[in-house]
């Protein structure tokens, strides 16, 4: 199943790696060579035969196209909107009368100074768009990350971040308390979108605040089928949510820090008995199991020191 799928990746790096393994034919076994050394399918086998050099383009940040091919999205030059592009393809009229009336010829590249085609051709190719104001209101301090962008449900919805820089993310007394648990990040708040692209509306927001999460080409979040998965490097955990019908739904926190750990502790270190939580730091973890494994007796009788251990930690 997962050689199938990777054949049907349309990512840039898994092509290169299929071509150069051979492993392109649909319907082979993994461990035989193809009957072709290379197979490209039909659509892929196209050139293209004009290239038009320094065209005009709106003040935006062109990103990705939607996985059928039918829109663009775009992010505004303040970072603050998102807009959604329809694309009427290369072979439609209004292109097409444009190239005829400009004279291009049967060169391969177009670099004339005719200012109507590289003017208009834009505006041609992506006749309609929509244009949403995510950042804007209470969000009004955040700003579109234009390195993330994911789609979910077949492509129907788009999970967009924006964030902004925060000042004392963490109370001074918790780097004192816990000064081993927060290593030197930069804290963030986040909020994320999850836009329809086939209505044009945001249908739900995720905001985590003080938190450090990398999205920058996706690094820190995974997506596998309708489950999202972030990982936090302020709180070192990872949340996992759900997505269905546009909407996010909380699974669980994976980790030894969920976000409100501290919060939770006690603050009453003068009362502590044997059921008292409290977190336990990266240094405390290695010290537990170092001590484990030098007391580990493989023999499956629990010895006395085993005894203490679990009589002092457990």
């Amino acid at each position: 199943m997962a050689y199938k799928k990777r054949l049907q990746s349309q990512n840039l790096v898994h092509l290169l790696q299929n071509r150069e393994s051979g492993y392109t034919n649909v319907g082979q076994q993994p461990g035989r060579m193809p009957l072709l050394a290379y197979e490209r399918l039909f659509y892929k086998c196209i050139t293209p035969c004009l290239t038009i050099d320094s065209i005009t383009i709106p003040p935006i940040y062109l990103r990705k196209f939607t996985p059928d091919g039918r829109k663009l999205l775009a992010f505004s030059q303040d970072q603050r909107s998102l807009l959604i592009y329809s694309y009427g393809g290369s072979s439609c009229a209004a292109v097409g009368e444009l190239i005829r009336q400009a004279d291009v010829g049967s060169g391969e590249c177009f670099s004339s100074q005719d200012t109507t085609l590289k003017s208009r051709i834009f505006e041609r190719l992506f006749p309609t768009k929509e244009t949403l104001n995510l950042c804007q209101g209470d969000f009004g301090l955040y700003y579109l990350h234009r390195e993330f962008s994911v789609f979910l449900e077949e492509g129907r919805y788009a999970m967009l971040a924006a964030m902004t820089v925060v000042r004392g993310a963490l109370p001074v007394d918790d780097y004192v308390r816990y000064p081993d648990l927060f290593d030197k990040v930069d804290a963030f708040s986040y909020v994320f979108f999850l836009v329809d692209l086939k209505l044009g509306v945001v249908t739900d927001r995720l905001i985590l605040p003080n938190d450090s999460i990398v999205i920058a080409h996706n690094h820190g979040i995974s997506v596998f089928g309708s489950t999202v998965m972030m990982m936090s490097r302020l709180h070192q955990c990872v949340y996992v949510y759900w997505v269905n019908d546009g909407k996010f739904h909380q699974q669980e926190t994976i980790g030894p820090r969920p976000r409100d750990f501290i919060e939770k502790a006690t603050t009453d270190f003068d009362n502590l008995d044997a059921t008292t939580v409290l977190p336990i730091t990266h240094i405390k973890q290695r010290v537990l199991s170092f001590l484990y494994r030098k007391i580990n007796d493989k023999s499956g009788n629990p010895t006395e020191s085993q005894k203490s251990f679990y009589k002092n930690f457990e």
